[in-house]
């Protein structure tokens, strides 16, 4: 949807929240609306893991020793923002999962990025797992890197490469962190 400034937007769907008390400590719960909240939060850690891979690449590269410590200082400060969305100064998960199975497999996505081996109590067919491949799957689609040990492929424009992938995760996370407009009755 375009708005009259030409800046695209979606919308989320209502999201109900109900105050209620948990050993005397108030607390939100979702009553409808987790499953896109979940969706929402996948998507960061995907990104998040996707920025991780880029700063990875970048370090392994040919470019100038320089540019590799400018570009991965701004893609950390991105990294770090997004981290803001999905933990708190413990590392614990702000959105919690009423289920137990739901809980390991949703903090693995939201505090490893899916960067560390499945544990054994972890299932890779368990549908928070198989919704954050997707979103990384499709991120990864989205960008796209071009084939950084061609010849003609000099570190000028394997620089310009990362920068070109850098651009487009960040326009993802800024479009999904951006502006919202909040309707509550």
């Amino acid at each position: 949807v375009a708005n009259a400034e030409n800046t695209y937007a979606y919308y989320l769907g209502a999201l109900v929240f109900v105050h209620s008390f948990q050993n005397n400590i108030p607390r939100i719960d979702i009553l409808d609306g987790q499953q896109r909240l979940t969706t929402l939060y996948l998507f960061c850690a995907a990104l998040i893991k996707n920025l991780q891979d880029l700063i990875s690449k970048i370090e392994g590269s040919n470019i100038d020793n320089v540019d590799k410590v400018l570009e991965t200082a701004k893609i950390n400060e991105k990294i770090d923002i997004l981290e803001g969305h999905l933990t708190n100064e413990n590392n614990d998960t702000i959105l919690k999962m009423g289920y137990k199975d739901d809980i390991k497999h949703f903090e693995y996505c939201v505090t490893t990025y899916g960067n560390n081996p499945l544990s054994n109590d972890l299932k890779k067919t368990h549908p928070i797992l198989k919704a954050f491949y997707l979103l990384d799957e499709k991120i990864q689609q989205e960008i796209s890197y071009t084939d950084g040990h061609n010849a003609e492929n000099s570190a000028s424009n394997e620089l310009e490469n990362f920068k070109d992938i850098k651009e487009k995760l960040y326009m993802l996370s800024d479009y999904m962190t951006g502006e919202s407009c909040e309707i509550s009755y």
